[in-house]
């Protein structure tokens, strides 16, 4: 079983001990919940600390999918200890009779998978037979991202496992990527990692832009150029996505009278007062994503300081000031090459350049080294 066909598969190893006594609590769960799910009232026993009680439904007031080691016959519950499956309700959907052996606080293992192509959620658990331990099998086809929306793990590589996460914040959704313990990458390769991205980043979108003036029989005008529409493919290349605002010009012409269309933060001054998208406007759009990199912020934060809402205005003054480093991303820690961020920086205040005088335009994007310009 691979990481690309399964978000997850965990192993546990548990022991429940009666005592040699018939007379015992309910039993355990594993389950996934909300992050910020709490604990119903009246969940003890039989609720297992998941569900309220309720004579027909023992259902829950927040999601959960949960697999239950069942030790006592409740009302709703089949005959005789068991395995279910649980969605929202400890009304099992599926379930398997479990020969827990408890009264003799046997050792017990289970491994809980879950498939991310066939939506198959699998129990394996192990019982006793003639005190003889085996295996018995629960399957359950059931897609997780309709009961637990917030945080869904996309996949698994060497370093840990790649989660989808919300934040409620900002309305948008994030990969969050684990580091685990004893991961054989560790800790600094998995910094390195990024930073090749950080670096690679804004040359393989400046390249990507590059063709799409230059290299084509019409010039693109993408028209919404902006950070979440640019992916990564397995060696960390950026490539443009989302051409569904595109337009093509002709080389002579320049520029395309049109509705408005884009992302406010990421679109240049112009587009906003003329309705014309360029190709000038597209590059502008590559030096907020520039500068989001460097600083690690949104293009416009209506929750910062006045003098901050606006990122590029904000970095600009700080250029003027010869503070310029005072943008760099906090999260960073100080810990990056102030040379390589203040490029970076400069780079995008040249593209994205806020004191535009009438008539302006971006400067084009050219292939090649060049000193770092003075603006």
């Amino acid at each position: 079983m691979t990481g690309d066909a399964y978000i997850s598969r965990k192993a546990f190893r548990f022991v429940i001990d009666s005592s040699n006594s018939n007379c015992h609590a309910d039993g355990l769960t594993f389950f996934l919940a909300p992050v910020d799910s709490t604990i119903p009232r009246n969940s003890s026993g039989s609720g297992l600390d998941l569900a309220y009680f309720d004579a027909m439904a023992n259902i829950s007031g927040d999601p959960f999918v949960a697999v239950e080691s069942d030790t006592y016959t409740n009302d709703w519950d089949p005959y005789g200890p068991h395995v279910g499956i649980d969605i929202n309700s400890l009304i099992s959907v599926t379930n398997f009779t479990w020969r827990d052996n408890i009264t003799e606080g046997r050792q017990n293992d289970a491994w809980i998978g879950y498939n991310l192509t066939t939506k198959n959620l699998s129990v394996i658990f192990t019982g006793y037979m003639s005190n003889q331990k085996q295996k018995s099998r629960l399957d359950y086809k059931v897609d997780l991202r309709n009961y637990l929306p917030e945080l869904v793990l996309l996949g698994e590589g060497g370093f840990g496992g790649v989660y989808q996460g919300f934040l409620r914040d900002l309305n948008s959704y994030i990969a969050v990527k684990t580091v685990l313990k004893d991961s054989k990458q560790g800790h600094r390769k998995y910094a390195l990692e990024v930073k090749i991205i950080s670096t690679k980043l804004p040359q393989g979108l400046a390249s990507t832009l590059l063709y799409l003036h230059d290299g084509c029989e019409q010039c693109v005008i993408h028209r919404d150029i902006k950070s979440s529409n640019i992916i990564l493919d397995s060696n960390f290349n950026a490539k443009l996505g989302d051409f569904g605002l595109a337009r093509l010009v002709d080389h002579e012409k320049g520029s395309q009278t049109t509705v408005l269309a884009g992302t406010m933060g990421y679109m240049a001054p112009e587009c906003v007062t003329t309705d014309k998208a360029c190709k000038e406007s597209n590059v502008y759009s590559f030096g907020i994503v520039a500068l989001e990199i460097a600083c690690g912020r949104r293009p416009i934060d209506a929750k910062a300081q006045a003098n901050r809402v606006r990122m590029a205005e904000w970095v600009w003054d700080l250029y003027g000031t010869g503070k310029l480093l005072e943008a760099a991303d906090p999260k960073l820690c100080a810990d990056y090459d102030e040379q390589e961020i203040e490029r970076l920086m400069v780079i995008g205040l040249w593209y994205a350049h806020p004191d535009n005088n009438p008539g302006q335009q971006s400067p084009a994007i050219n292939e090649g080294s060049y000193p770092c310009p003075q603006i």
